[in-house]
């Protein structure tokens, strides 16, 4: 197994398995930015002579603390400084109660500038972001941004979604296996919405008879591919200033559920959340941030046209199956 050169820094001590087995505890993609984020700490450090092959736990504080003011010098995310001193305490384990200045200083960064909440979708604003998808041609997004507020699907689940992973079970809702979630693997979710649930049968009995079971569901190139799209077709519905984001679909929708008075214990369960605590504290501020969401009126009345019990099954099957 090859190493990156900044990691035999931090592990140098540790064989090629026992580094696999080690990163092991966190997903590819998070370990990939964990790496990402420290090369460019090092980069920094390096270009200021800082030898840290030599760094006593001092030295990465005092250095980390400069590299995050930097951060902040520059304009750069928050969530930057985050991940970087997260990558630095998942590597070097000891380091966990030796930073206090570094995240003295992103305490500081966050009093100083709020992060701003993603604002929770509503349901017809859903519909309407979807059937927009999928009158523009890309049907299997817009069935997925249906599904994603049903279930509360965070977007590299559904976009990663494939055939094999949909259960169609008669008289019953269609469960559907999500390999890999932030909280574990092997976990899954029952659709509840009856129309999404008969859509994404008829879909899936498509893909079913046209690709293997391993292919993608939706067949969305990548979570990168979603979001631009997402982010286009919200500007096209001049929703661009309600500040929606794929998550605001997982968010909309767990909103929505608790809105409509479904147990939160329920809810937790559906949206695979680790902590009861803070999933509440979470879906009880969207309830609140949802206000701040400005809808044009005629968007508004599109929107709530569309959803409506009578017309929402028709106007998504011809937009899904045009050609049927």
């Amino acid at each position: 197994m090859h190493r990156a050169s900044s990691l035999i820094i931090m592990v140098d001590h540790l064989e090629p398995l026992e580094l696999q087995l080690f990163e092991a505890r966190v997903t590819p993609a998070t370990r990939t930015s964990y790496r990402s984020h420290y090369n460019s700490f090092v980069q920094f450090c390096h270009g200021r002579r800082m030898l840290l092959s030599q760094f006593t736990a001092a030295d990465y504080d005092k250095a980390l603390s400069k590299y995050i003011t930097e951060l902040y010098r520059k304009g750069r995310s928050r969530g930057r400084a985050a991940t970087t001193c997260s990558a630095l305490v998942f590597y070097v384990p000891e380091l966990k109660t030796h930073l206090p200045y570094s995240f003295g200083i992103l305490k500081g960064w966050t009093r100083t500038q709020p992060g701003r909440s993603h604002v929770p979708l509503t349901w017809p604003i859903t519909v309407l972001i979807a059937a927009t998808l999928a009158q523009s041609g890309f049907r299997g997004m817009g069935l997925a941004t249906l599904l994603a507020f049903d279930c509360y699907m965070r977007i590299n689940e559904f976009v990663h979604l494939r055939i094999a992973d949909i259960e169609i079970r008669s008289g019953r809702p269609t469960f559907i296996r999500i390999l890999k979630a932030k909280s574990g693997g092997n976990q899954g979710v029952k659709v509840a919405n009856h129309d999404v649930d008969l859509l994404l049968q008829r879909w899936t009995r498509h893909r079913q008879a046209n690709a293997a079971p391993d292919q993608p569901l939706f067949d969305i190139p990548s979570h990168r591919h979603y979001s631009h799209m997402f982010k286009q077709t919200v500007t096209a519905l001049d929703l661009a200033a309600c500040h929606y984001v794929p998550h605001s679909l997982r968010h909309g929708g767990a909103t929505h559920s608790l809105d409509n008075n479904l147990p939160m214990t329920s809810i937790i369960q559906r949206g695979r959340w680790r902590s009861l605590q803070s999933a509440s504290r979470y879906l009880q501020a969207g309830l609140a941030i949802r206000l701040d969401a400005v809808i044009p009126r005629r968007r508004m009345s599109q929107a709530t046209e569309w959803c409506k019990a009578e017309h929402f099954h028709s106007w998504m099957s011809n937009a899904l199956f045009p050609d049927e």
